[in-house]
């Protein structure tokens, strides 16, 4: 049905995953797992890595019926674990700065917020 791309808008992610938009941009403020992309005019660009981390919402909150606080506290333990082995991978075939830079600050901001949870 869908093209795999590497960036998705908000709409397009929406129907990937099946869950309205509007609850999308809820999750984003209760789970900071979930952080699309921001584009310079503020657009949103979800990825195929944040699809996981909605179906792994969808599970706990629609299925198992976790509370919001509950879903955050099982959130963070699941990603905090996927985290500690985490590679961080470059594509270094950017022919266009901008975006090479714009990958490089991505890495940046994730070995962030790694230090900053310890």
């Amino acid at each position: 049905m869908f093209t795999e791309k590497k960036y998705y808008t908000i709409g397009e992610f929406a129907k990937k995953v099946g869950v309205e938009k509007y609850t999308l941009r809820y999750w984003e403020t209760v789970f900071p797992q979930l952080k699309p992309y921001k584009t310079e005019n503020g657009h949103r660009r979800y990825s195929n890595e944040h699809v996981e981390i909605v179906e792994f919402i969808k599970d706990i909150m629609w299925n198992k019926k976790y509370t919001i606080e509950g879903a955050k506290k099982v959130l963070n333990e699941h990603f905090s674990k996927q985290k500690a082995t985490t590679q961080f991978r470059l594509n270094f075939s950017f022919t266009n700065v901008t975006q090479f830079a714009k990958e490089i600050k991505k890495v940046l901001s994730e070995i962030i917020d790694i230090l900053e949870e310890k």
